[in-house]
């Protein structure tokens, strides 16, 4: 049942319609749906939507969470003149229709999680469009540099985790490239997923300080060198987020050497087969850090852990090489209560898995104030984890039946 919504009995110019989660797998037309402003059908399995529906007042359609639909009729957008806000985000759709470019007032525009191949170059059509999102589309292969380049009014566009990776130079034929980005003069969230830089590509990107301050997410791959400084970075691009480093065999070395404050909250280490990591100044970041570690097969240990006070959320998993994760004579001494003094006060979380070789987490053990989830999964060598009776009051679920039953005495039925 679709639910009207008007702001007073006399409005028939702000009508609302709702028809969300009701599993509905086509989209009904109601006689006043052309006199909608806002419609939404998202949450619903609808595969089939209208050819040409008139809708000459709507400004909000939200049909966000529709996985069947593959297409978009070809005349579907035609007769939306004012619409303000389209979500078509996590749906099946594979193609946009030229039609896209009829929408000369739209402003936000969330093509997230769907299987766009390609970005058709009608959206450059859109020069009123504020914001787009296309973060997650893992089948994005195209963006034309006409697609976007026109967007001079665009204040966020996010093609993090994408398909769609910027290669690490300027230029980039009819693609759209970092060049492009560094145009669009009015961009204050920028998300990117940029493959293959050098150091003097990495230079010429650190020189736009402008591009580099509205990085909110970003995610670098096939880093080109064998030493990997992340201080610059960090350092101009204040207002960061998130931060994968992936699939960068020549990297050897990655070094976190700043003591300017960052913004920080995720920071992924991925497939980084070669690197070691080097971290040399504590208190970095001032929010909760979520931390994930994994295929990178040249560490040894994770000790320089230690320098991240602010950690909430850890997961390593697949480095073949650890043992120990913190080896004790580099981080205490005899002066060290190691059940008060806490070098995580705020990690809530572990996820272990499929640390083949691992036996111990550290020798000792640790304090843990805040911890309230373990997981360990496919770590068949490590017996124990590092807690006193004391360490980690908090505690509320440690998912491995061997290193359970040593903690079971201490957990109360939960009804």
């Amino acid at each position: 049942m679709a639910l009207w919504i008007t702001s007073g009995e006399e409005d028939e110019k702000n009508v609302f319609l709702v028809n969300s989660g009701e599993r509905l797998t086509r989209v009904r037309i109601p006689e006043r749906w052309m006199e909608s402003r806002r419609i939404s059908f998202m949450h619903n399995e609808i595969g089939v939507l209208p050819e040409e529906p008139s809708c000459d007042n709507l400004q909000t359609l939200l049909l966000n969470n529709n996985h069947p639909p593959r297409e978009i009729p070809g005349g579907f957008f035609q007769f939306m003149p004012r619409l303000l806000v389209l979500d078509l985000s996590r749906t099946g759709i594979s193609l946009l229709p030229p039609g896209i470019g009829s929408l000369v007032e739209l402003q936000q525009l969330n093509l997230s999680e769907t299987f766009l191949g390609s970005l058709p170059v009608e959206v450059g059509r859109l020069t009123k469009l504020r914001q787009l999102r296309l973060e997650d589309v893992y089948c994005l292969k195209s963006i034309p540099r006409e697609a976007v380049s026109s967007l001079s009014g665009l204040q966020s566009l996010n093609i993090f985790k994408s398909y769609y990776e910027l290669r690490g130079g300027w230029k980039d034929g009819r693609q759209l490239c970092l060049k492009d980005l560094d145009g669009l003069g009015q961009l204050t969230e920028l998300g990117l997923s940029i493959t293959g830089m050098t150091h003097e590509d990495m230079q010429a990107f650190l020189d736009s300080h402008g591009l580099c301050a509205s990085i909110r997410f970003l995610c670098m791959k096939e880093v080109g060198s064998s030493s990997f400084d992340l201080s610059a970075c960090l350092q101009v691009m204040k207002g960061l987020r998130t931060l994968f480093i992936e699939h960068s065999t020549h990297l050897e070395e990655l070094i976190f050497n700043t003591n300017q404050p960052s913004e920080l909250e995720g920071l992924t280490l991925l497939q980084l087969h070669r690197a070691t990591i080097s971290w040399k100044d504590r208190n970095v970041f001032v929010r909760d850090l979520s931390t994930g570690i994994s295929k990178c097969a040249a560490l040894e240990d994770i000790t320089w852990i230690r320098e991240l006070p602010c950690i909430e959320i850890f997961r390593l998993s697949r480095c073949l090489k650890i043992v120990e994760l913190i080896v004790v004579q580099e981080v205490m001494n005899g002066d060290v209560d190691y059940e008060k003094d806490s070098f995580f006060p705020k990690l809530k979380e572990i996820y272990l898995h499929n640390l083949v070789n691992l036996r111990n987490v550290c020798r000792h053990p640790l304090s843990f104030p805040s911890l309230e989830r373990v997981v360990v999964s496919d770590c068949l060598a490590l017996k124990k984890l590092p807690f006193g009776l004391s360490s980690a009051k908090n505690i509320k679920e440690i998912r491995d039946q061997d290193v359970r039953s040593t903690f079971a005495p201490y957990f109360s039925p939960f009804f």
